[in-house]
């Protein structure tokens, strides 16, 4: 009895080694393949996720151009900008001096562009009616010129009459 108890010992030491040790190969294996999953899958993810970030700096990149050109206009862009605005406002102002009685009259615009931007225009008007006007005439018809201005803040507006008396 004796002997087959330590027989039965040996053998359960001997299986209880075999199953740790043939567990301990299957974890590691499992760990290798894991571990190995786990590289290849960063490195295929690498260029997505490299893709990815280079995608979202690049639209990032356009959306604050496009913000920027939008918020900043070409001197060219401004100048046509301001040229229209002009020509709409002495155009109006002779069609209303027309319509007032004072058909073909000199009408002249000028302006003065500082460095900061601004400008300041002078509406000038000459007409042989005009010169027969009384001041306060002619400060009525230069407070109705006054409405064909355009609103700009960095613009300043003179309405002048040319009296040759």
């Amino acid at each position: 009895w004796g002997v087959g108890v330590f027989l039965q010992e040996g053998v359960l030491r001997d299986t209880k080694k075999y199953i740790m040790n043939s567990t301990k190969q299957k974890v590691n294996r499992q760990m290798k393949v894991r571990n190995e999953f786990m590289r290849k899958g960063v490195r295929d993810n690498l260029g997505f996720v490299v893709a990815t970030v280079g995608l979202i700096l690049l639209i990032s990149f356009f959306v604050t151009e496009t913000v920027r050109c939008e918020s900043n206009p070409s001197g060219q862009e401004i100048d046509n900008y301001y040229a229209e605005k002009e020509s709409v406002m002495l155009g109006e102002a002779k069609k209303y001096l027309a319509e007032e009685g004072f058909g073909n009259s000199g009408v002249m615009l000028t302006k003065v562009m500082e460095q900061d931007g601004t400008r300041e225009y002078t509406l000038t008007v000459h007409h042989r009616k005009i010169d027969e006007l009384t001041n306060a005439e002619r400060e009525q018809l230069a407070q109705a010129l006054s409405t064909f201005d355009f609103i700009d803040e960095k613009c300043t507006f003179r309405h002048k009459f040319l009296i040759t008396e």
